[in-house]
């Protein structure tokens, strides 16, 4: 989801500015009264990802299962454009991921009955895509703790069933590498990066044919370092501020899950956000197991021509 024209408009940020100019969010907890709480991050530098062992008819064999891979090392190992030469970064990072064997099991989301069957899931869906959600490209479900931000569980599905994932270079669809670093980025806390940036990884918008987020731009790297810092603790900023991406710390207040859908206004916008109640399903599955279980959908559009497409992350809590 790298770098031409987009790695040019961030260097010249990093560049011309006495330190990198900073235009990455944290995603973060939801609270009552729309609120946010703590941003969300792993609290272990090593992470688990399991893909489904069924992967897609897009690809010929399974060749997706090895651009999912070097997917999860351009994070690891901080992979930046061709054309981005000095991004003024602050520290490393020490990301380690670690894959498990093939899964033939399709959850997502936390396991709260069985917490050790929990996995990190990467899957495809060539048919049964809600019509709903046509486009929708791909979607990341996190679990996280309501109030140290604490990520439990994070989940990728691609919408296979609407959109032609390819991997070459040529007569490129929809790059499966250019959708799943971006992906990632929402898999490890990061949110959409606000539209002073609007070519980084983490930018909302993207087009089919585009290849330029297979790799990070300033503000993805810099967002990457911040939060998971090689040898230090995750970065957070108190008070949260747009200088370090609102990366709030844990809160010591509990609060209530709900859930958030973001609504999309008369000309087709995205706009605000509405609350309402967890489900009853879910707050019987939450009662069971000594936990409120709620969601959060958060959707960003990406247009090219008549289509309108969309990367998404979802986040359930659970306290």
């Amino acid at each position: 989801m790298r770098r031409s024209a987009l790695a040019v408009l961030v260097i010249v940020g990093c560049m011309c500015a006495p330190a990198v100019a900073r235009a990455f969010a944290c995603a973060r907890v939801s609270t009552t009264g729309g609120s946010e709480g703590a941003s969300l991050a792993w609290f272990s530098r090593t992470i688990t990802f399991t893909l489904f062992a069924a992967g897609t008819n897009d690809i010929a064999g399974d060749a997706e299962r090895d651009v999912l891979r070097e997917s999860f090392a351009v994070w690891a190992g901080l992979d930046l454009g061709d054309d981005v030469v000095d991004c003024q970064l602050a520290a490393g990072v020490d990301l380690t991921f670690v894959e498990t064997s093939l899964s033939t099991t399709d959850r997502i989301g936390y396991d709260f009955g069985d917490p050790a069957a929990t996995e990190n899931l990467l899957i495809f869906r060539d048919s049964g895509w809600d019509s709903a959600e046509n486009n929708v490209i791909a979607l990341t479900t996190t679990t996280y703790d309501p109030v140290s931000g604490e990520i439990l569980d994070a989940d990728i599905e691609f919408n296979s069933t609407v959109f032609d994932f390819t991997i070459t270079d040529d007569g490129v669809a929809m790059d499966l590498k250019n959708t799943a670093v971006h992906e990632i980025g929402h898999f490890l806390g990061l949110a959409h990066t606000s539209s002073a940036f609007p070519r980084a990884t983490m930018a909302a918008r993207a087009v089919p044919g585009e290849v330029e987020k297979r790799d990070l731009a300033c503000d993805d790297a810099t967002a990457i370092t911040f939060k998971y810092p090689t040898g230090s603790e995750n970065g957070y900023c108190s008070p949260p501020t747009p200088a370090c991406g609102n990366c709030a710390p844990p809160d010591a207040a509990t609060s209530e899950a709900v859930v958030r859908v973001t609504a999309q206004s008369a000309n087709g916008d995205l706009g605000g956000c509405a609350a309402t109640a967890p489900s009853w399903l879910m707050l019987v599955a939450g009662l069971a197991f000594g936990r409120w279980l709620g969601a959060e959908r958060s959707r960003r559009a990406l247009r090219s021509g008549r289509l309108q497409a969309l990367l998404s992350e979802r986040a359930t809590s659970a306290n």
